[in-house]
């Protein structure tokens, strides 16, 4: 068995206006722009990440651009980086997620071959390495905007391939502070598919939530709002075989958001104006 390398992004929110934050600042037109192109400027970093580092693949975990914005610049950003990673031999395997739903894509957008966009129902795709399976990459989409049902239970390892299998999916997992709950499912349901890593999406801070297997949220790429502070950005993960005939993932987070939202207090003491 092989190293499996890959990135983990998800939530990236393309084309989202900051809150509480008009489109035109008093501080002028550079911050302005600045913040207007951010999410953009995150996802340029992703795609130049991958470029230069060649993982085996690219997850998506949902959430990359917003229906309610109905924004064909995020939709055709995205499809242009991946055809520039098609040219470096990275695949790409997405998954919507109740922001961006599968009834919400542009129907006349083209995919490179090197992209897999996941159905309304569980779908395996395979990665192989010199003409050996690699990794199998399980993910399902959400086919509306409010999906209820409890997508984990969906999933199953393919007990015919010996190598590592991640599930790819947008979700809301028991104990997490969501006020919108979709596809609501608990650490046991993910743990009860048999695979060796979860790429999740839809919570906004990045956190480790499992070992074995490895379940992880990768956090936005950019931070939206005051509520979201800290560096934001993906996951480097390396998935590494175990004399078991198992996998222990290391998982590394690199800063992709260009704009950091912190809390910070000013001695205001003999100050007249602001």
């Amino acid at each position: 068995m092989d190293v499996v390398r890959y990135i983990h992004a998800a939530d990236l929110h393309l084309d989202t206006p900051f809150l509480g934050l008009a489109r035109e600042t008093a501080q002028g037109e550079h911050l302005a722009r600045l913040l207007r192109e951010a999410t953009f400027t995150a996802l340029e970093r992703l795609f130049r990440l991958c470029e230069t580092e060649k993982p085996h693949f690219l997850v998506l975990a949902g959430d990359i651009y917003n229906e309610e914005n109905h924004s064909v610049k995020a939709q055709l950003a995205l499809r242009d980086g991946c055809r520039r990673l098609e040219a470096v031999g990275v695949r790409v395997f997405l998954a919507h997620g109740n922001h961006d739903p599968l009834n919400s894509q542009l129907t006349t957008l083209t995919w490179p071959d090197n992209v897999t966009v996941f159905g309304p129902e569980v779908e395996s795709r395979t990665v192989e390495q010199d003409g050996r399976p690699l990794a199998v990459v399980h993910g399902i989409s959400h086919a509306r905007l409010r999906e209820n049902r409890n997508l984990a239970r969906l999933f199953r390892r393919d007990a015919e391939k010996g190598c590592f299998q991640l599930g790819v999916l947008h979700c809301t997992l028991e104990g997490q502070a969501k006020a919108d709950r979709y596809a609501p499912c608990s650490l046991e349901d993910l743990k009860a598919a048999g695979l060796d890593a979860w790429a999740l999406g839809h919570v906004h801070e990045g956190q480790i939530l499992s070992q074995t297997p490895f379940v992880a949220y990768s956090g936005s790429a950019q931070g939206l709002h005051i509520n979201e502070p800290g560096p934001r950005g993906c996951l480097r993960v390396s998935a590494r075989p175990t004399p078991e005939g198992g996998y222990v993932c290391q998982a590394e987070p690199v800063r992709l958001g260009p704009v950091q939202w912190a809390l910070v207090e000013a001695d205001l003491d003999g100050v007249e104006q602001l």
